[in-house]
């Protein structure tokens, strides 16, 4: 019995000394764990920090991170985890049957819950649909959007039965893809060919333990691209051949990088993994497109494989639409820092390659950045813009989902309201513009006081209740904004006169139809411009009463090398500007 207690005490001894002394000495080699996390820092120690307890509770975190054998223990305890309970301790993870391992954003995806709404992808298309037609009849340069497949829509057999409650009737993918068929958009549909050959393939085109396509899926789906490239421009890329593959039980690269995300003690992989073996053709007579592709992670493995290196022109892959590869690799350089019209114009193929779990994003704003710069600066919805930044930002993306959910509305309201709040927040005046007036309506229909107020009013005065409502936002809206309101009665005998001339009409359904806008949109652009350019015309009048002022502007005009005219405008604009 004394002999146990001892051994006991001795084991209890190292338990305790083993994880400082590794910690300090590294007698063990520990594997690094995978993924990304906060490293957390030796806290800086004050009296303050000591008696409100943040110290004790930073060292506890720092203390518990740069433990010995930490990432061991860590392992040891997914391990359990997963083996017993199939509890994976890895965000985003799910555990599907037969142990398949899929990623929660991909399930989402195909279940409607991230739909962002038809609004939202028609004013999006619409931006496409003038890129793809002013770069194709401007510079030959094809703008193609690539749908990159997911394991979530290829394998949803082995999703747990529980994702698949109150699946909703539309997903961003099956709007995009209806749309972009009708709308003539040049597309290629990967997610498509794979469902095809699905049955037929020879060996996993996604891996069990993989959140990618695997390397051999991959490059079968490379094959369907360079044709479509072949197609698009009827001319010939060098030939590509993988048919000769080897086989191994080691996976590479992607194709278990689901399994490493769970950082567990074992490897789960049993699968036998075939990888292609790559024969590019050496023809210089053929054709070598330069292709700009914008993309996310899934773009890697056609990237390293090297099929851009031999079959194109060049490499640019712009992941994220924020880091520009390979460049970033000897140094960091991001997309700000480009001419982006420039780029652009140069290139034979532009691709926008986007697997399902992005598709809510879709761009990355690419679509809309050129848009902007190839558009007059009339051309702007704010409110739009909102919400590009609100699904480009996963955090934000996920509160407006739980918002849409908690309010009983759906995605596309809770998108839009937080977009226009943020925009009424940050810009009140140009909010007011536009949308003043309807707004104090809305704003008066939800103050239950005010409304039974107004009631009561209406029948004492015999006057409709809509009378009402709307006297009562002219007056808040008036007090409030005055000089707003005056501009935005104004815009309004604007547009009230290009809807009564049937040519004026015209002219401005054609700068729609060119610019692929919704003609509400651009008789409110033009009703603005209309409103400005007559305020531009009186301050210029004003200028030339004025005989010094005109001496200095001709002065101006000489010193920087414009004409009169211009110099006139550039002055009276400003004069505008200044005086608001």
């Amino acid at each position: 019995m004394n002999r146990l207690k001892k051994i006991s005490f001795v084991f209890l001894i190292m338990v305790m000394v083993f994880p400082a002394l590794q910690k300090e000495l590294q007698m063990v080699h520990v594997t690094e764990l995978n993924g990304d996390f906060i490293e957390n820092e030796m806290p800086r120690f004050t009296w303050q920090s000591f008696y409100n307890g943040s110290f004790q509770s930073a060292f506890e975190a720092y203390l518990e991170q740069h433990i010995g054998f930490h990432n061991i223990l860590v392992r040891l305890k997914n391990q359990l985890d997963y083996s017993l309970f199939k509890k994976p301790n890895a965000e985003g993870i799910v555990i599907g049957k037969n142990n398949f391992i899929f990623e929660y954003d991909y399930i989402r995806e195909i279940t409607g819950r991230a739909y962002v709404g038809y609004d939202f992808i028609d004013e999006k298309l619409r931006r496409l649909q003038y890129v793809q037609q002013y770069l194709k009849s401007n510079y030959n340069t094809d703008f193609v959007i690539v749908f990159i497949p997911g394991k979530a829509s290829f394998y949803k057999e082995y999703i747990p039965a529980k994702y698949f409650r109150n699946v909703q009737d539309s997903t961003n993918y099956t709007v995009y893809l209806y749309e972009i068929k009708h709308r003539g958009i040049q597309y290629i549909n990967l997610n498509e060919y794979f469902l095809q050959i699905k049955e037929s393939a020879e060996h996993p085109i996604f891996p069990k333990y993989g959140t990618h396509w695997s390397i051999y899926g991959m490059s079968r789906a490379s094959h369907v691209l360079i044709d479509s490239m072949e197609q698009i421009k009827n001319k010939k890329l060098n030939d590509y051949n993988t048919d000769s593959l080897y086989f191994s039980s080691t996976p590479l690269r992607t194709d278990y990088d689901g399994g490493k995300a769970l950082n567990l003690l074992l490897n789960l992989s049993d699968e036998i993994y075939a990888y292609p073996e790559y024969y590019f053709g050496q023809d210089s007579s053929r054709y070598k497109p330069k292709v700009l592709t914008i993309g996310d992670s899934f773009y890697w493995n056609i990237f390293n494989a090297g099929i851009p290196k031999n079959l194109f022109a060049n490499e640019a892959f712009w992941y994220y639409n924020s880091k520009v590869y390979p460049d970033y690799y000897n140094n960091p350089i991001y997309t700000s820092e480009y001419d982006l019209k420039k780029e652009v114009q140069q290139m034979d193929f532009v691709f926008i390659m986007v697997t399902e779990r992005f598709l809510n994003v879709f761009d990355w704003k690419f679509i809309d950045q050129l848009y902007y710069l190839l558009t007059p600066d009339y051309i702007k919805d704010p409110i739009y813009d909102y919400m590009n930044s609100i699904v480009l930002d996963a955090s934000w993306f996920n509160v407006v989902l739980h918002g849409a959910k908690a309010k009983g509305i759906s995605n596309q309201q809770s998108l839009y309201l937080n977009a226009e709040y943020m925009h009424r927040l940050n810009a009140p005046e140009d909010y007011m513009l536009r949308y003043g007036l309807d707004a104090y309506k809305d704003q008066i229909k939800s103050q239950r006081l005010t409304m039974s107020h107004l009631q009561e009013k209406s029948e004492t005065e015999g006057r409709l209740m809509e009378e009402m409502i709307q006297e009562e936002a002219t007056n808040r809206f008036s007090k409030q904004y005055p000089d707003v309101y005056k501009d935005f009665i104004r815009i309004n005998e604007k547009k009230q006169q290009i809807m009564q001339d049937p040519g004026l009409l015209d002219s401005v359904r054609s700068l729609a139809d060119k610019y692929y806008s919704k003609l509400d949109d651009m008789i409110f652009f033009q009703a603005k411009e209309m409103m400005e350019e007559k305020d531009i015309q009186l301050q210029i009048e004003k200028i030339m009463a004025d005989e010094e002022w005109v001496k200095s502007i001709k002065e101006k005009a000489k010193d920087k090398n414009i004409s009169f005219e211009e110099m006139l405008r550039a002055d009276a604009i400003y004069m505008l500007n200044e005086n608001k």
